[in-house]
């Protein structure tokens, strides 16, 4: 679902962005009614990262991007993070 809704006094237009460094993720975020109702990781390229998958669960239940990263994975939930904020606001 494609849309323009405001999120956090961003207007947003794409859903679905990625971010790359050593560590890699590509999410499809889904907006609906002004907030963001769905985030699917499409792809996580990680070292012992994998717990930081658990971070889309805080910015589901907050409603924002700027939550704690996971303790142990905090690179991979910056990368996660990066990605979902890419996806809302189409910043490159």
């Amino acid at each position: 679902m494609k849309t323009n809704k405001e999120i956090s006094g961003h207007e947003c237009w794409y859903y679905k962005k990625l971010y790359v460094t050593f560590i890699f993720a590509k999410v499809e975020v889904t907006v609906e009614s002004g907030g963001i109702a769905n985030i699917t990781i499409l792809e996580h390229r990680n070292e012992r990262g994998r717990p930081a998958e658990s971070v889309i669960n805080d910015i589901l239940d907050n409603q924002r991007i700027d939550v704690d990263a996971v303790s142990g994975a905090t690179n991979s939930s910056a990368v996660i993070k990066k990605a979902i904020e890419n996806a809302l606001c189409n910043t490159e």
